[in-house]
């Protein structure tokens, strides 16, 4: 609805209204092309945030998020280099352990054929004594027969019976030391035989030990090769978490 006004002469002014007119066929309406609220003066329109200040906040944590996506990398990346490094010192002491291990082996295992040797000789020894307590004891026979001798002839044979009374004798102290002798070469050889004994437990662990040493060695070789392989992921996630800090700085920056 409008109103118009026409003054009339020489009295008041006359208005009157009008209805808009409806659209009809062939007539369109006419367009609304002010807001009757925005036009009330202390009236604006208000948004909750503007577009560029909420751009700039998700920018920021972008950079912040991406930042620290790139600490954290970077903290793997060291700690892996580490632990490969570890490995890798670890993996030296377990070769040289074995090394020394593999040395000693070799040392328990001649000091093993000494000892046996000694046993040998241990033998002989005692097969010797063994002659000479049988040669002491015949002589001591010898003896006694000619001191029976000499008793039959007499004062003739009083010189023969002196003679064969410190043949006697030495006979009884030769087979006395071979007795000796024997038992001492008896515990040489126990002695040489527990030695032997040990040796060969030595031998036993030290091969025990090389075996684990092995093991231990393979598989800080395998685990050597992981932490390369991880240590090669993570630096491939370092380059992309840089590279996404960089974008992330000229975004904001931008």
């Amino acid at each position: 609805m409008s109103r118009t006004c026409a003054a009339s002469p020489g009295g008041p002014s006359g208005c009157t209204r009008s209805r808009p007119r409806s659209a009809g066929p062939g007539h369109a309406a006419d367009p609304i092309t002010t807001n009757p609220v925005l036009e009330v003066p202390g009236n604006k329109p208000h948004v909750s945030g503007r577009p560029a200040d909420i751009f700039h906040v998700s920018d920021h944590s972008l950079l912040t998020d991406a930042t620290a996506l790139n600490h954290i990398t970077e903290s793997m990346a060291a700690g892996v280099a580490r632990l490969r490094d570890t490995s890798s010192v670890i993996g030296v002491n377990a070769e040289e352990a074995r090394s020394r291990a593999t040395a000693a082996s070799a040392l328990t295992a001649e000091a093993s054929q000494q000892v046996a040797s000694l046993e040998e000789i241990g033998q002989e020894v005692l097969h010797a004594v063994e002659t000479i307590t049988g040669i002491a004891r015949q002589t001591n026979m010898l003896a006694l027969n000619a001191t029976i001798e000499a008793a039959r002839a007499g004062d003739a044979g009083a010189g023969f019976a002196i003679v064969a009374r410190e043949v006697k004798e030495l006979a009884r102290e030769t087979a006395a030391s071979a007795e000796k002798i024997t038992g001492t070469i008896q515990r040489i050889t126990e002695a040489v035989g527990a030695t032997a004994a040990q040796f060969a437990g030595i031998n036993a662990s030290l091969a025990e030990i090389d075996t684990f040493q092995q093991s231990v060695g393979a598989a800080i070789t395998e685990q050597y090769s992981d932490a390369n392989a991880i240590a090669t992921d993570i630096q491939q996630a370092v380059s992309l978490s840089s590279d996404v800090v960089l974008l992330a700085k000229k975004v904001t920056s931008g």
